[in-house]
C-alpha cells in the first residue's frame, strides 16, 4: 500500500479529529462517535450463505497470483476470489498487487511508469512454475470477460495519488461487462472508495483494516482508519480486517451495527475454525480449499 499517499490525504483535516478524540478519549473506542449505514441487506444478498472463502489473488496456493490460471482454479473450487488492481501509463487497469513488476513478472519498475503494450508482452508465471510460463498479466477486464458471473470477484483498488482516474476506470470495466451487481470493490484508502461511490453508488464498498504495523503513518492516522472516521467518505457496506488485529469485541461491535466482518489473509486450519466459531461471515486464505471445508462445517 502506498501509505504515503495516503497519509497525505489523511494530515489535511481528519488528524485533528482523530487527535482531538484521541485526547479527550484516551483509547476509547472511537468508531462510536461515527455514523454507520452500511447497506447491510445488499451486502449480504451479494455474499450469499456466508460465511464465505475468498481465495486471495486467486487460488495463489496452485498457480501464480493475479493471473487468469489462478482465478479460474478458483472459480473450479467454487469459490469468490480477490484480486488487485491500479493503472498503467497508459491508463488500462492492470491486474497486479505490486507497485512494481519485479516480483511477478519477468519486467521491471513502476507499474505506473509502464505502459500496457510493454506489459502485455511480460511473462507472469514462469516465477512461480515453469508449466505457467507463458502467462500474462490481465486486466480487470480481461478478467470479467473471461470469469463468468457465477463467481463473486472483490476487487481492491490500490492506493494511488490518480484516486479518481482509477475509480473511473474500473466502474467503466464493470459496466462494460454489466457486473457492477455482482462484485464489490474494497481498499484501504477511504478516499478511494469515496471515489467509487461518486462514480457508481450501486457498487457495494468494503473497506480494508489492520494494525498497519508497517504502513508510513502517524499513530493517530492509523487511529483514524481503524476507528472508521472517514466513513462519511467511504460510506463502506462491508468490513474486511487484519486477523492479527481483529478482536471479537470488534468484530461483534461492527457486526451489530449491519457490516459483514471478512478476515484477511488467513491460512491456518485451526485459526480458520475459531473465527468460524466466532461468527465471521468470511475468510480470505491462499488456501481456500482448506477455507471452503472449515466453513462448510468440515
Amino acid at each position: 500500500m502506498k501509505t504515503r499517499r495516503l497519509a497525505r490525504t489523511l494530515a489535511l483535516g481528519v488528524v485533528a479529529l482523530a487527535l482531538l478524540a484521541a485526547l479527550t478519549l484516551g483509547f476509547a473506542p472511537l468508531h462510536r462517535l461515527v455514523p454507520h449505514q452500511p447497506r447491510t441487506e445488499r451486502a449480504r444478498a451479494l455474499l450469499g450463505d456466508a460465511p464465505i472463502a475468498v481465495a486471495h489473488r486467486g487460488w495463489s496456493a496452485v498457480a501464480p497470483e493475479n493471473t487468469l490460471s489462478a482465478f479460474r482454479k478458483a472459480q473450479e473450487l467454487g469459490v469468490a476470489f480477490e484480486l488487485d488492481v491500479s493503472l498503467c501509463a497508459t491508463g488500462e487497469v492492470i491486474v497486479l498487487h505490486d507497485d512494481t513488476l519485479d516480483r511477478t513478472t519477468s519486467g521491471g519498475g513502476p507499474v505506473a511508469d509502464a505502459t500496457y503494450a510493454a506489459i502485455e508482452q511480460l511473462d507472469a508465471g514462469a516465477w512461480f512454475g515453469l508449466e505457467f510460463s507463458g502467462e500474462v498479466v490481465p486486466t480487470l477486464g480481461e478478467v470479467l470477460s473471461a470469469i463468468d458471473d457465477a463467481s463473486l470477484i472483490d476487487i481492491e483498488l490500490k492506493t494511488t495519488d490518480q484516486r479518481a482516474a482509477l475509480a473511473r476506470a474500473v466502474v467503466a470495466e464493470l459496466e462494460r461487462a454489466n457486473r457492477t451487481s455482482g462484485v464489490f470493490v474494497s481498499s484501504f484508502d477511504p478516499f478511494l472508495l469515496e471515489q467509487v461511490r461518486l462514480a457508481e453508488p450501486s457498487i457495494v464498498r468494503a473497506q480494508l483494516l489492520g494494525g498497519f504495523e508497517d504502513a508510513d503513518l502517524a499513530w493517530h492516522d492509523k487511529r483514524a482508519l481503524q476507528n472508521l472516521l472517514l466513513n462519511g467518505k467511504a460510506q463502506p457496506d462491508m468490513l474486511i480486517v487484519e486477523d492479527t488485529w481483529l478482536s471479537e469485541r470488534w468484530q461483534r461491535a461492527m457486526q451489530a451495527r449491519g457490516y459483514p466482518v471478512l478476515v484477511w489473509t488467513v491460512n491456518d486450519e485451526a485459526r480458520m475454525r475459531a473465527l468460524r466459531d466466532r461468527g465471521v461471515d468470511g475468510i480470505i486464505s491462499d488456501q481456500p480449499d482448506v477455507a471452503l471445508r472449515v466453513l462448510s462445517g468440515g
